[in-house]
């Protein structure tokens, strides 16, 4: 579509490279309709994003990032974790630096039917989880296989991610020309996951609000990709970026994942008394409150004695056991997404 200008003395109509309503081809500015419905799609798309959080999605292909400068201009990112059993690159290099700078996050899996099974691959992905925000998987290849066995290898995945961490929110990616011709319809992933589509027109006041390309599983959407070819160099890469919108505002965004405020840590009785607690099951042990490879230490066993100096609560699904061990301080998950690791004495 060509520009439009509105001058001091009005609108200026150019030729519009678009069929009118009756099918005919582009006309020029004799025949204002065109630019018309253009104006007021225009307004109306800017006006329901006004509120919007807007984000990004990173992975190897947009290098060394600076997320001094991703903080600034946005509200969240996705990072990519892997595709199949592979790690991206830049997973943990990301995480880490969204992680330390308490910045909104969540990891998606691309998916690759073609190499391994379902569960196998949700299995890896639950392994890698990391931030605040929803679990992804990021459906874009068929692997060689029918519908129907398609819609059972992400059944499979989402099953095997939801039995690794059931509180845990989680999403699914995807742009309808590849959904609707490829995964069966009434899926148990429409079901339990929110929609993040791919549809690159941001001129519109939502991904379908043209009545076009709408996935045959989802009634309405949570994020929406609208363009790959945002200002990459602003963050420090050289090209283009995927841009995103969250469908909502602060409230809906926290209301949506389940974030809020982070009350301060909470202390054992009297102050300096220490809470005693024994494991109940395998965990790691790590040297902040966050679950990353990075600060990774050791396990704990079931049967293991904690001696927590206090408890961590940084949002609504995790709690955190602090402890000293050899003059240094640990963390270990108390409860993270609704698994509990150990019990009080």
């Amino acid at each position: 579509m060509t520009e439009f200008a509105i001058s001091p003395a009005g609108i200026t109509y150019p030729r519009v490279n678009m069929r009118d309503e009756y099918g005919r081809d582009p006309v020029p500015y004799e025949s204002p309709r065109i630019v018309d419905r253009v104006i007021s799609m225009l307004i109306q798309a800017t006006a329901a994003k006004e509120s919007w959080l807007r984000g990004i999605d990173l992975s190897k292909w947009n290098g060394v990032v600076d997320w001094g400068a991703v903080v600034e201009l946005y509200d969240f990112a996705f990072i990519k974790a892997c595709q199949d059993r592979t790690i991206d690159s830049q997973y943990d290099r990301n995480t880490n630096e969204a992680a330390k700078r308490n910045f909104d996050f969540g990891l998606y899996a691309f998916t690759d039917p073609q190499y391994s099974s379902g569960g196998t691959q949700g299995k890896f992905f639950a392994d890698l989880v990391a931030g605040n925000l929803s679990m992804v998987m990021d459906a874009e290849r068929t692997g060689g296989k029918t519908a129907a066995q398609l819609t059972l290898w992400y059944e499979d995945f989402y099953n095997e991610l939801d039995y690794e961490l059931p509180k845990k929110k989680k999403d699914t990616y995807n742009r309808s020309s590849f959904w609707n011709p490829n995964v069966s319809r009434d899926n148990l992933i429409k079901a339990n996951t929110g929609l993040w589509i791919a549809r690159y027109a941001d001129w519109l006041a939502g991904p379908w609000a043209d009545g076009k390309y709408i996935p045959l599983d989802w009634d309405d959407w949570v994020l929406w990709q609208y363009t790959d070819r945002g200002d990459g160099k602003a963050i420090g890469e050289s090209y283009g970026l995927d841009l995103n919108y969250f469908q909502g505002d602060r409230t809906a965004f926290n209301i949506y994942y389940g974030l809020g405020d982070t009350p301060p840590p909470i202390e054992p009785p009297g102050g300096t008394n220490l809470w005693e607690f024994e494991t109940i099951r395998k965990v790691r042990y790590r040297t902040q409150p966050v679950v990353n490879p990075a600060t990774e230490v050791d396990f704990l066993y079931a049967g293991n004695l904690v001696q927590a100096k206090g408890i961590v609560v940084p949002n609504g699904y995790e709690a955190w056991l602090e402890f000293d061990m050899n003059a240094e301080t640990y963390y270990t998950a108390l409860i993270h997404w609704g698994t509990q690791y150990h019990k009080p004495l």
